[in-house]
């Protein structure tokens, strides 16, 4: 879900989501990197559209996620 922090409406962004746990955005801000408790994947959310894509999987139950951005390319 996203906030208008001016009117505090909400809009759903993405959906099929299951337990998601950590979220961090990029720093353009226009994808969001979120962590499922449950599956164990890490998933990319393209916030314009919606779109879910696995990034990776096999974690055992992550609870958060960072980036560095010194190791980024």
């Amino acid at each position: 879900m996203a906030v208008d922090l001016n009117n505090g409406a909400l809009t759903q962004v993405a959906t099929g989501l299951i337990y998601p746990w950590g979220l961090i955005l990029s720093s353009d801000e226009t994808t969001a990197y979120v962590t499922s408790y449950y599956t164990g994947k890490l998933m990319s959310v393209d916030l314009n559209s919606g779109i879910v894509t696995d990034v990776t999987a096999g974690f055992s139950a992550p609870r958060g996620v960072d980036i560095n951005p010194l190791q980024c390319r």
